[in-house]
Order: C-alpha cells, then sequence, then structure tokens
C-alpha cells in the first residue's frame, strides 16, 4: 500500500493538517494507539510537513531523530541507536505494527521493551544539535509509554524546555501508567478504528478476492494493522472460519461418543503447529464469531455482522451461544490470548480449549 496515503482517522488528519498549515503545530504531541489503527504514519506524514519534504523515505532525513523501545543486550549505556537497522527493518514491514509485533520481530521471548534513561540522555544531545538543513528538527518516540521512571523525568525535562524549532511527537499504546506531569505536557490525540470501506480502499493495490476481504474486514475490527497482517497470512493458513467449523462440529458429535475424542486431538495438534501470532489471530477471530452467534440468538443478527466465506451458516451455532455461557466462553479466549503472550504450550492450550468447548456448547439455556 502507499505509505503516503492516510488511512481512516480523516477528522484527525485534517486537523493536524490545519495546524501545519497555520504554524500552530504543537511542540509536544502525544498519539493514542491502542489498535493499529495508524499513529506512525500519522507520526511521519507530521514529520515529513515539519521537515519539508517532498518524500516519505525517512531513513535519509538527517533532522528526523526516532526514539522506540528495544531488549537491551547487557550495557548499561545500551540505547536505541545499537538497534537502528532492526528498527529500520521493522516499519518497512509493519508501518502499522504494534509493540507485541516489535517483540515478536525481535524474537526477544519474554524479555521486557524498554526506554531506557541513556537513551534519552543520547536523544537529548543529538536533539539540542543545530539542525543539519538549518529548518525544524522532530524527534518521534514510538512506545513513550514504555519510558521507565527515571527516563520519562529525563523526557518531561526536554519537553518543558524544548530546543527552538523542535517538535515531540510521542506514540503510546497506553497511558494509565505514564507519568501525568508528562501527558500534561503534550496535546493529546486519541486514534479510533478505521472504518470499514476505508480499509479496503486502503488494500485496493493487493486484489483480495471479495469473500476474502469480507473475512478480512470482519477480523480486523477497524485495524488497518490487524487487516494488512491478515493479509499475509491468508496466504499460507486455512481459514479461520474453517478451522473452527471443524472444531466446533466435533465438539457437538464427541458427547457420548468417545473416538470424537481423537477428532478433537487431532484438531488441537494442527492448530498447535501454527505460529503465535497466528494463534492469536485465531482466537481473537472465535470471540467475534461467538458474539455474532449471540446476536443471531437474541434477534440483533445485523449487529454481529457475519458474513461467512465458506458458506457456514452462523444460525445452526446461534441457539448453543447464550446468557449461561457466553461469558465464560469469552473468558476462556482471553485468557488463552494472554497465556499465548507468555509462551504457553500451545499443544497444551488447544486441547484444553477443545475439551472446554465441548463442555461449554452443550451447556442448555434455563428459561
Amino acid at each position: 500500500m502507499n505509505p503516503h496515503t492516510i488511512v481512516g482517522n480523516t477528522s484527525l488528519w485534517n486537523n493536524l493538517q490545519a495546524s501545519l498549515a497555520s504554524q500552530s503545530f504543537p511542540h509536544a504531541s502525544l498519539f493514542i494507539d491502542n489498535g493499529q489503527f495508524g499513529a506512525l504514519p500519522l507520526a511521519l506524514r507530521c514529520a515529513q510537513k515539519l521537515l519539508g519534504k517532498d518524500d516519505l523515505r525517512w531513513e535519509q532525513w538527517a533532522d528526523l531523530y526516532m526514539m522506540f523501545p528495544f531488549v537491551k543486550h547487557g550495557s548499561a549505556n545500551e540505547t536505541h541507536e545499537e538497534h537502528l537497522d532492526s528498527w529500520r527493518s521493522f516499519v518497512q514491514e509493519n508501518l502499522y505494527g504494534s509493540q507485541w509485533d516489535w517483540t515478536q520481530f525481535l524474537e526477544s521471548g519474554n524479555k521486557q521493551l524498554i526506554i531506557p534513561v541513556a537513551a534519552v540522555l543520547e536523544m537529548q544531545r543529538k536533539i539540542h544539535l543545530k539542525a543539519f538543513e538549518g529548518q525544524n528538527k522532530v524527534c518521534i518516540v514510538w512506545g513513550a509509554d514504555l519510558l521507565r521512571e527515571n527516563a520519562a523525568n529525563k523526557m518531561l525535562k526536554i519537553l518543558e524546555e524544548p530546543p527552538t524549532d523542535t517538535y515531540f511527537i510521542l506514540i503510546a499504546e497506553e497511558t494509565s501508567e505514564m507519568l501525568p506531569t508528562l501527558l500534561s505536557r503534550c496535546q493529546q490525540s486519541t486514534l479510533v478504528p478505521v472504518a470499514d470501506a476505508e480499509i479496503e480502499q486502503g488494500l485496493a493495490s493487493l486484489n483480495i478476492e471479495k469473500a476474502q476481504m469480507t473475512s478480512i474486514l470482519f477480523q480486523a475490527e477497524g485495524s488497518m494493522g490487524k487487516a494488512l497482517q491478515l493479509c499475509q497470512q491468508a496466504s499460507g493458513t486455512e481459514s479461520f472460519e474453517n478451522l473452527w467449523v471443524i472444531g466446533l462440529r466435533a465438539a457437538f458429535r464427541a458427547r457420548g461418543n468417545k473416538a470424537i475424542v481423537l477428532e478433537l486431538l487431532e484438531w488441537a495438534e494442527n492448530l498447535s503447529r501454527l505460529n503465535r501470532e497466528t494463534h492469536k489471530a485465531f482466537l481473537t477471530y472465535g470471540l467475534r464469531l461467538f458474539r455474532a452467534a449471540l446476536m443471531h440468538n437474541y434477534g440483533s443478527a445485523s449487529l454481529g455482522n457475519f458474513v461467512s466465506e465458506t458458506g457456514f451458516d452462523i444460525k445452526k451455532l446461534a441457539p448453543f451461544i447464550h446468557g449461561e455461557n457466553v461469558l465464560e466462553i469469552i473468558e476462556l479466549l482471553q485468557d488463552y490470548i494472554y497465556a499465548l503472550e507468555r509462551n504457553v504450550n500451545a499443544k497444551m492450550l488447544f486441547t484444553d480449549l477443545a475439551f472446554k468447548l465441548t463442555r461449554l456448547l452443550h451447556q442448555r439455556e434455563t428459561a
């Protein structure tokens, strides 16, 4: 897709363009993006305007400084400068990527991403240098919510007394753990989910088939980042809908039929062979599938927004998803997503899912 195109959040982008045109763009901004809605593309477009660039080859912009969290290898004075090559590769492949995606890109396992104080001090040293091209300087801090407390205090000091003609654009997924004083120094903008039509337009160059596009939009939930990931997964992975249908049919037949247990075990083993990001996407798809079934059961099918790509009739599932079991099913899937982020054994997880779903799907709704 064209990196020059801002997908979604049109109102915010229009407001930002107006402030750029009137030279009233704030010296400290914070973009809050907890759903891969496009904060980094937005920040890069703002930086492009502030630096007077004609293209988006941000790697070549001498007066753009990029900060990001990383996994320390041991040195107390280690900064993000030592990880720039990896970061550039990540952004080229994952412009809408999340902090979790960055962790997976680094193959860092359970190691924690941080922005240490040494990184902020290095940024402070460079940002006070004269602009190479004699105009503005821009610092984008991706993952600002991962600033350690002492690093956050150093960042606050810079924002309180910024160098001349310097702009800071912070990007965070969550703000609950950020310093209140740091937040107060920034003009905050919260990105919102992208409309399906805008996502579809953003993916137009990928020539995706209509049925596949419908499935991607259903799963993406307004996230351009998720939509792009789903496009990549679709090329080598059996559809999530089909995988769920196989498991659900086996679960329905398993009660009173011990032979079907082998089918459930085979289903769990086949799922376990997929990678962890696909596991999470599969479970997230399940959350939407069961929600859609619940909406059908209670006469609000339009709210479920489910369109099958395989011919599966969700009306057949709907009577089995109700007030007696839906909360437990949702909690179960959410717990599994959380467990996957902590590298739980996938085969054990999906085996447990198969048997617990069998029990829950046969649970009747009381009058």
